[in-house]
């Protein structure tokens, strides 16, 4: 059967308002000077989605979005990009969830969240028809939307039946989701891409890449790849078991950059490279994340991330 996705993005989606730069002082000063404050789609499944339009896949969001002007706003940001919205799943009458993101003069952030009953997204909004369509499934981050969490292992397990591949990124588990869903989940995952912070949260303070990459794969990951920030990710599968560098960069805002990363690497993984090979144009797009004001506005085409990719003295075009 013919798939008409690469890839259906499952997951979070928010308006980020952005304010930079910030630091401690503002809560002792009357005024303080920013030099920028702007708004632009965020969340896990969206900032993929863009990213992974950029770089030239057809791409497909599974999301919930509010019934406001923020929405529409946000509609245009992916329609620029070339995502699909036929799929997001609109809540009447809500409004569209809001962070403000407070960014540090290093390019570092703090987000200040609005709890409200917005993040309703669960296992009655997986549409399991558009499965046998996609080519990749990536769920956004497990644990980003409590609600869904309980049904991510069934649709991983759906999508594996329907010829998939599946990946997923992570978040930290503030919603006290039991572990055996995570497990349970590994069990269908062809990818992981955590960050060492998602990986402490699970494993604890005193935990290596290396001796968690090796329980993932013992609960069933066959690829391995643990985000490491400024020091770029190491990457285990049954060929790969090393580090590979981040590119140098100036940070100016490292929102997103995680997502950015995860985009730049399934597109590698549509194109069929190797894992290190993914990892290093997934670094490549990082790269140019943090070097922009928004969790999806550096990255702006192929070109411009291959580019960033060939100054590895590991990379090959073959």
């Amino acid at each position: 059967m013919a798939r008409d996705l690469d890839v259906l993005c499952v997951g979070g989606l928010v308006c980020d308002f952005m304010i930079r730069p910030v630091d401690a002082g503002v809560f002792t000063r009357e005024v303080s000077y920013m030099d920028a404050a702007e708004s632009n789609v965020g969340g896990d499944a969206a900032n993929e989605s863009i990213v992974m339009g950029k770089l030239g896949s057809r791409v497909a969001i599974l999301a919930e979005i509010g019934d406001d002007g923020t929405a529409n706003e946000l509609r245009s940001v992916f329609a620029k990009a070339g995502v699909n919205t036929d799929h997001l799943v609109v809540r009447k009458n809500k409004k569209t969830r809001t962070n403000i993101v407070l960014i540090r003069p290093d390019g570092e952030r703090h987000f200040v969240i609005f709890p409200n009953d917005f993040d309703e997204f669960c296992g009655d909004d997986l549409d399991y028809e558009l499965l046998p369509q996609a080519k990749i499934v990536s769920i956004g981050s497990i644990h980003h939307l409590p609600l869904l969490d309980p049904a991510i292992p069934g649709y991983l397990k759906a999508a594996k039946e329907a010829g998939c591949i599946t990946s997923a990124d992570m978040c930290p588990n503030l919603g006290n989701t039991p572990e055996e869903m995570v497990i349970e989940s590994c069990k269908y995952l062809d990818y992981l891409i955590p960050s060492e912070g998602e990986m402490r949260d699970l494993f604890g303070e005193n935990w290596t890449p290396e001796e968690a990459a090796r329980t993932l794969r013992s609960w069933g990951v066959k690829n391995v790849v643990i985000k490491l920030g400024g020091k770029g990710c190491y990457i285990f599968n049954d060929t790969y078991d090393e580090r590979v560098p981040a590119f140098p960069a100036k940070a100016i805002d490292t929102t997103g950059a995680g997502d950015s990363f995860a985009g730049g690497f399934l597109t590698g993984v549509l194109k069929g490279w190797d894992l290190k090979k993914c990892a290093i144009f997934g670094s490549a797009t990082g790269c140019l994340a943090v070097q922009a004001i928004g969790a999806n506005t550096g990255v702006k085409s192929y070109e411009q991330a291959l580019a960033v990719a060939r100054t590895s003295p590991d990379w090959r075009d073959e």
